[in-house]
């Protein structure tokens, strides 16, 4: 998993879970240990990039938003 942390946003870089242990709960708990990361270092809003994985997340109350609309530091990334 990646976590790139700037001040109040983060972008969570990868996560990746093998296609065998998908469905086990492992990528929930990998986001939750992200998200829990991220907030204990004064994190307000966590983005993704993602092209295969939207479902997942949007079960997770992520939302699409356009990227033109993220933090500068976000889209410069």
């Amino acid at each position: 998993m990646g976590l790139e942390l700037y001040d109040a946003e983060a972008l969570l870089r990868s996560l990746v879970v093998r296609g065998a242990a998908r469905s086990s709960g492992l990528g929930t708990a990998l986001v939750a240990h992200a998200e829990n990361y991220a907030r204990l270092h004064g994190v307000h809003s966590l983005y993704l990039l993602t092209t295969t994985a939207e479902a997942f997340f949007a079960r997770r109350g992520y939302h699409r938003i356009d990227r033109t609309v993220a933090p500068a530091v976000i889209r410069s990334t």
